[in-house]
């Protein structure tokens, strides 16, 4: 599985994706073309077409992500889940869902779609013992089994999705493990680990730590994990043993399962005399590893005491200020992608040493960025107490190396 940036385009990218995936529209990387993988929501693969074709026509992998999460309650009847063809499958009950019909519907669902690579139906453990797990684990095993009779020669990567608290307590750690070695067991490349929550502003050191130790147990199974759903702490996963990271782009940065579950649930269309607004993207600052929103960004990227510090330095990216706020998308992507080929060339020793280096510049730069923002009147701060809790958590595992070497 590729060691790549994977994104998750929303349906208004489809400029997005073409400029980033053209022949010049983006760094083109060392290691290859500046993504891994393109990641789309089982709605828009069904709904927007083009992104399939341009990925495929740039030799990028698409991934179907089948969100069958969502059948974990009945979907909206207006959401644009609801049109999925297993949408029919949603149970609240988890023994009341066929794990076999439910795989043959999304193995399916996810071909004709023009996956890459095939990802087992899965649901969002909250507790262990509600049944989630047990549906999940035989989808995995009923995944392999039908690729292997009809001769689905693609590559496997079942998605391991639960609470944190939950996959972080010791048994949490011991499914975590188990459900790696099945997947291992089973054929698949690798895993994509989803803990959720993560990543919001105000996660602290202990939120931190819980999800490292479950990418740790995840890794103990020998084969990639992928961070999934997760841009906020992208990169700190990755210095710790993560094969790729996957992420939305400028926004969707950070895991919320049951957000996501509910908004399919209850989601309700626009009036007749509502109109549409596509809203302002928050702007991703490559310094401090999140997205901004963009009010705030424009103050920040115009003031002269901390300008240099948060412009774009990614090649090829963004000539001024106004190409970073007008492109906002595409410099998230191509500076992420950046961001993460440069930790993937340094030898394993340095980059935990080297990301607690940059996070550290990154705190100062969030401190003199609020005075900013809090003269302009701007109500939006850096999260600088998030940026610390990295920090210390990277100085605990580089110290823990030491004392282990």
């Amino acid at each position: 599985m590729s060691s790549s940036l994977m994104i998750r385009p929303d349906r208004q990218d489809t400029r997005v994706l073409s400029d980033l995936l053209s022949p010049g529209g983006g760094p083109r990387l060392a290691a290859g073309p500046p993504l891994g993988a393109v990641v789309l929501d089982a709605p828009i693969a069904l709904g927007v077409p083009v992104f399939e074709d341009t990925a495929a026509d740039s030799g990028i992998r698409t991934i179907v992500d089948p969100m069958t999460f969502a059948l974990q309650a009945p979907p909206s009847p207006t959401a644009p889940f609801a049109a999925v063809p297993y949408a029919s499958h949603a149970r609240v009950n988890p023994r009341e869902l066929n794990p076999t019909a439910v795989t043959e519907d999304v193995v399916a669902f996810e071909v004709d779609h023009g996956a890459a690579v095939v990802v087992p139906p899965y649901f969002h453990v909250s507790q262990l013992g509600d049944g989630w797990l047990d549906v999940t684990m035989a989808c995995l095993r009923t995944t392999a089994e039908f690729c292997r009779a009809n001769n689905v020669g693609m590559d496997m990567m079942p998605i391991l999705s639960g609470s944190r608290r939950t996959l972080a307590s010791p048994a949490g750690l011991e499914v975590t493990q188990a459900f790696v070695r099945a997947a291992r067991d089973n054929g698949a490349a690798a895993v994509a680990l989803c803990v959720s929550p993560t990543g919001k502003p105000g996660d602290s050191y202990a939120s931190i730590a819980t999800v490292a130790a479950i990418l740790d147990s995840a890794r103990t199974g020998g084969i990639p994990i992928v961070i999934w759903r997760q841009g906020a702490y992208g990169l700190l996963l990755s210095a710790l043993g993560g094969a790729a990271y996957e992420t939305g782009i400028g926004e969707f940065e950070s895991t919320d399962i049951a957000g996501a579950q509910r908004t399919v649930r209850t989601h309700k269309p626009l009036g007749d005399d509502e109109p549409f607004r596509r809203p302002r993207r928050p702007v991703y600052f490559s310094s401090i590893g999140r997205s901004v929103p963009v009010n705030a960004a424009e103050v920040l990227l115009r003031s002269p005491d901390v300008q240099g510090e948060l412009l774009c330095n990614t090649p090829g990216c963004c000539p001024t200020v106004d190409d970073t706020l007008a492109r906002q998308r595409i410099h998230a992507a191509r500076t992420r992608s950046f961001q993460l080929e440069e930790l993937r060339q340094q030898p394993d020793a340095w980059r935990k040493q080297s990301l607690a280096s940059s996070l550290r510049a990154a705190a100062g730069t969030a401190r003199r960025a609020n005075d900013v923002l809090e003269r302009a009147g701007e109500k939006y701060r850096l999260p600088v107490a998030n940026l610390v809790a990295q920090i210390e958590y990277l100085e605990y595992r580089i110290e823990t190396t030491r004392r282990s070497a």
